[in-house]
């Protein structure tokens, strides 16, 4: 035995090893840890708000930046007048209101005229919302575009429905308002900004009544102002502002879609750079426009004469955006249940225009970015799987398409190439046309696309390509993928004559990746399964889960009753490998007893148990079908649970915190606060930040299967693979610890159904030691020997016993074959 020690940890070690190579090659592990602590990136990392009450103005102010008034700026001579400037302001469209028709709240910053956060405010029946954030579990104030400043956090704006427009105070007759100054929360000072608050959050639930102290402007003088602010749930937040590092609180990477030039004629800009000569229109305040329904925002910027002299342009040029919330849809299913859903609802229309108000002809091109700041959530876990063989994707990775071909680039490509200082092109082979670029993530997905509506409709682009934002560098290893990311796109230059303009129009989709969602908007290939013949059973599984799931109201009890309709659809073949085992059992003293007759003669040995098993129809790989067979459905399977958005919420005893995510870890109790880094650490711990109840659960199970149905080891070779075997087994364990706990729900029925099928089935009765063949008559009973005592007296056949014997036999297996 202690010779084979040695072997034995060497091919544990192989064992690890091609485990490690199979999930490299087939994306069988859970994303890489990343972690996702609340709000890590940074004190800076701006709340998200609802629309606007009507008493407020529809957008703040910044007071630090000189505002001119817009009447004067036209009135001057636009050849002559210099840049113009104005405030600060942010804007809401949509609502966080429970009673709101939008299912997206956006809200948009003059500076560079972006987009700075948007939260999925869709309701279920319950009211709660549909998309919740699943990692902050804490209260929340709503999306305020919080900044901090000397003294405390500064609201910028704060959205209809959200906790903070209905909080209240015996000194003020309205909620929080706009400017105002935060200094405490709960009595815990905000002096380190936005860290502040969500530590003060944190430990508090949806509901809690918390106290809030600001600092108002009125009358000329600073007042110091109590609130009781009735904190809510969170809504899940698709794109915000995130600090560049966590330890900086000021400096923001760039928002979503930012605009550039990118040439006016013979000057062009270098590659992620502006023209120089004119001031950024990146980092500018625009002029903001609402519209009378407050359900859009148009930006404006005038390039004056005076400052495109200094290229040698004539102008004046201005440009215009404009965001535009999808209206309400008009179905008379949703006026009986405003709750529900609609597939049309998940998008911003853009739309982009140059107007050359000069007396000459310009030729230009523009530069636009895309959204930036999706979520990390579920990072350490969750799994994403590369179109390209052994390629890893990160968490937010950039997508698009060229004609009925998808493509992804990861963060962790962008990021050396960027490291290299390459350029991350994304078209292929001269293609200018797309259907779609975005950037995606595990559940939801943020793409550009085509203005106009159908299947012939295209984006074309000079250029694209992928940026990694944010200091990077800094992140090494699996914490690459944790990239903030977003692309870029080159428009193809156009003439714009005197007089005249030119638009561009694009749809913004910005939602989950739910199947029914993604056809309306022509994404149905977000929705990425692997390569065949998993996807296949991943795609055919998905849609029994929800089919099972309408039925039965739960997708916990879903996971059951389809892992019966896998099992019994596989009844015959795992009946035969249970006997087969049991046969093994059976067979294992004889086994024994052949070992120890040949232990020194390999050759014998093997000849033996190769008659032995010959003898009694025994088949030593019978078993190994039902598991091949099994493989493509428990990939499929696994494929299937891990991008499923419905699933992402689903609990599995609805009430209950614990396992409340069928598409995540049960998260029974963190741990991570004591547990060594080597097992704790979201990033490179073996276990993550959670214990776990289930994965524990499947371990157990697949050991006293292990222990019921394995026979007895007849040799050191045998109790060496056996030991080997509950070695494998810890080690699913602690594999399953960072897999969706529907896939664990799946191997705990699966087990079980097995186990029970064992027990239920008879055992085999191997005939050991017996060297008759089982054609040999059998031995007769009491009834037999009557008759054939009695038929030998009728006629008086006085032979041998012998003759009488076979003759008797032969009776007997006529009169069986004739029942």
């Amino acid at each position: 035995m202690e010779k084979r020690l040695p072997i034995f940890i060497l091919v544990a070690m192989l064992v690890l090893w091609g485990w490690w190579g199979v999930i490299r090659v087939f994306n069988l592990a859970p994303e890489p840890p990343v972690a996702e602590v609340p709000d890590e990136q940074g004190a800076q990392e701006p709340a998200e708000g609802d629309d606007q009450r009507p008493e407020q103005p529809a957008s703040t102010g910044d007071t630090d930046l000189p505002a001119e008034d817009p009447a004067t700026a036209a009135a001057g001579d636009p050849e002559e007048a210099a840049p113009q400037t104005f405030p600060q302001e942010w804007t809401v469209l949509g609502s966080a209101a429970a009673d709101s028709p939008y299912q997206l709240l956006v809200i948009c910053n003059s500076r560079g005229g972006t987009i700075e956060t948007v939260e999925l405010t869709q309701r279920n029946a319950r009211g709660g919302f549909l998309y919740r954030d699943l990692l902050h579990r804490s209260g929340y104030f709503g999306s305020l575009g919080f900044r901090y400043e000397d003294g405390g956090v500064r609201i910028h704006v704060v959205p209809k429905g959200t906790a903070a427009a209905e909080a209240t105070s015996p000194q003020a007759t309205s909620g929080l308002q706009p400017q105002d100054l935060i200094t405490t929360v709960n009595g815990v000072s905000t002096s380190a900004g936005q860290k502040s608050i969500d530590e003060a959050l944190e430990g508090t639930k949806p509901g809690e009544t918390i106290e809030v102290a600001v600092e108002r402007s009125m009358d000329d003088k600073k007042r110091s102002l109590t609130y009781e602010v009735t904190l809510s749930e969170r809504p899940l937040v698709m794109m915000r502002p995130e600090a560049v590092s966590a330890d900086q609180r000021t400096e923001l990477c760039p928002l979503s879609m930012e605009l550039s030039l990118f040439s006016i004629d013979e000057t062009a800009a270098k590659h992620a750079e502006e023209i120089t000569d004119i001031e950024s229109l990146r980092t500018r305040n625009w002029q903001t426009e609402l519209s009378a329904d407050g359900t859009g925002v148009t930006y404006r910027l005038l390039l004056t004469s005076a400052e495109l002299s200094g290229i040698g342009e004539v102008g004046p040029i201005e440009v215009v955006k404009k965001y535009q919330l999808p209206k309400p849809a008009e179905d008379p299913k949703l006026a009986q249940d405003p709750n529900e859903p609609t597939p049309e609802g998940y998008h911003l229309d853009v739309e982009i225009a140059f107007e050359n108000k000069g007396q000459s002809a310009t030729e230009l091109a523009y530069r636009l970015g895309g959204p930036t700041g999706l979520p990390l959530e579920g990072w350490w876990y969750s799994n994403k799987i590369h179109p390209q063989w052994f390629k890893v994707a990160g968490a937010r990775d950039i997508v698009w398409s060229e004609g009925s071909k998808r493509w992804l680039k990861s963060t962790t490509q962008l990021q050396q190439a960027a490291k290299n200082d390459e350029v991350s092109d994304l078209l292929n082979s001269g293609t200018q046309e797309l259907a779609y670029i975005g950037v995606d993530t595990q559940y939801f997905s943020a793409a550009l696309l085509p203005g106009e509506s159908g299947p012939d409709a295209k984006l074309s682009f000079e250029r694209a390509y992928g940026v990694p934002l944010g200091n990077f560098q800094d992140k090494k290893g699996r914490l690459a993928r944790k990239v903030n990311s977003t692309f870029e796109v080159v428009s193809r230059p156009e003439t714009i004559k005197a007089g005249s303009s030119n638009t561009h129009r694009f749809r913004l989709f910005i939602g989950p990746k739910d199947e029914e969602v993604l056809e309306v908007y022509g994404l149905r290939s977000l929705i990425y399964y692997g390569m065949q013949p998993f996807a296949f059973f991943a795609a055919k599984l998905a849609w029994i889960l929800h089919f099972f799931a309408d039925i039965v109201g739960n997708y916990g009890l879903a996971i059951v009753m389809l892992t019966v309709l896998v099992r019994s659809c596989m009844l015959p073949i795992s009946r035969k490998a249970a006997r087969n085992a049991a046969m093994m059992q059976e067979l294992a003293p004889e086994m024994k007893k052949i070992s120890e007759k040949y232990k020194d003669d390999m050759q014998k040995q093997r000849q033996a148990q190769q008659e032995l098993f010959s003898k009694h129809n025994y088949n030593p790989l019978g078993g190994c079908s039902l598991m091949f067979l099994q493989l493509p459905v428990f990939l499929g399977l696994y494929k299937c649970i891990s991008v499923d958005v419905n699933l992402r919420q689903a609990p599995l005893i609805p009430g209950m915190a614990w396992c409340s995510n069928l598409a995540g870890p049960d998260m029974a109790y963190d741990w991570s606060s004591w547990m060594p880094e080597i097992l704790a650490d979201p990033a490179t711990g073996w276990l993550g930040p959670y214990f776990n109840i289930l994965p524990v659960i499947t371990c157990c199970l697949f050991l006293v299967q292990q222990k019921l149905f394995t026979p007895p080891a007849t040799d050191e070779q045998s109790a060496m693979q056996q030991k080997m075997m509950k070695f494998m087994m810890i080690f699913m364990g602690v594999m399953f610890f960072r897999v969706a706990s529907g896939l664990c729900l799946y191997f705990i029925a699966s087990t079980l159904w097995g186990i029970m099928e064992r027990k239920l089935l008879p055992k085999p009765k191997a005939k050991l030691g017996d060297t008759e063949s089982d054609d040999s008559p059998p031995k007769p009973g009491l009834m037999d020997r009557i008759k054939d005592a009695a038929a030998s007296a009728a006629t008086g056949n006085t032979g041998n016993g012998a003759n009488d014997a076979e003759s008797a036999a032969e009776r007997r297996k006529k009169r069986k074959k004739l029942k």
